[in-house]
């Protein structure tokens, strides 16, 4: 017969072939450290989340007081880049809701994340939508700058040019951002190195290159996001917004950190985290 015995580590386990007159024995022996195991790794589990919960609440109250929660392109199953998609996350309970910016071959400013194809809803159908909600803002995640000049123009004639934010800039992109967009407010995309974000002389070197971009903050993958960068970000005027927490485990990281955005495919339920744990 075949069965399973617990190695050196109590949560693991190998396979062993035993013949039938050792079944009994081995039975009772199985049954014993499989009790003991279970044991141990149940309190193990228990400390853990107790610790991480805690962390996790201390993070929520460290929270800015102006912290939002961005609903990504897709939120709450639609479909990517729709103004239905659009039209879903600012009647969700996030703040910002975000569409991908792209333009056609002539120049029109569409809702693309990839090259766009015909039938893309223009984003002066989509900045409309945003004006008929009084307070939610939007994030244009910006895929190329090419024809970037276009979007402060519609922006000015839908009446939301405060209400807009570029996400998507690189390094490369600020100058064209300077030029072309004047005005409108901008993170900076960025992959810090994540085997020096404990070292303060290095995020105070990160600090300094998003203030030379103009850029008003950080906009950092959830895997790059520690508590350390937030706070040393904090401490220096700027913003740290985080992106894609989808899961309720990567909701609860990210938490811990307590930035000033955190963009997920689905605000209602970090909402309802973070009202859980408060």
């Amino acid at each position: 017969m075949t069965l399973f015995i617990l190695k050196s580590s109590p949560c693991s386990i190998r396979r062993v072939n035993l013949s039938h007159n050792m079944k009994q024995k081995t039975k009772k022996r199985l049954f014993s450290a499989s009790v003991t195991a279970f044991t141990a790794c149940f309190f193990a589990a228990a400390a853990y989340t107790g610790k991480l919960l805690s962390s996790v609440r201390d993070g929520i109250d460290r929270l800015p007081n102006d912290f939002t929660i961005t609903a990504h392109t897709g939120a709450n199953k639609t479909e990517m880049n729709t103004l239905n998609s659009l039209s879903v996350s600012l009647e969700s309970s996030a703040d910002i809701a975000e569409i991908d910016l792209n333009f056609t071959r002539d120049g029109t400013p569409v809702l693309s994340h990839n090259t766009p194809e015909d039938g893309c809803p223009l984003l002066a159908d989509a900045f409309k939508i945003v004006s008929e909600n009084a307070t939610k803002k939007i994030n244009v995640d910006v895929k190329t700058t090419a024809f970037l000049g276009k979007v402060p123009e519609i922006a000015e004639k839908t009446g939301i040019p405060d209400r807009i934010f570029f996400t998507g800039i690189e390094l490369k992109d600020i100058d064209a951002v300077r030029t072309k967009a004047p005005g409108l407010m901008y993170y900076l995309n960025y992959k810090p190195d994540r085997t020096r974000l404990d070292e303060k002389d290095y995020l105070l070197e990160l600090v300094k290159t998003v203030k030379d971009a103009g850029a008003v903050g950080l906009n950092i993958s959830l895997k790059y996001s520690s508590d350390k960068l937030v706070r040393v970000f904090h401490e220096n005027g700027l913003l740290v917004s985080v992106w894609t927490a989808n899961s309720v485990t990567d909701m609860l990281r990210v938490l811990k950190t307590a930035p000033d955005n955190i963009t997920t495919k689905r605000p209602d339920v970090l909402s309802a985290v973070i009202d859980f744990l408060k």
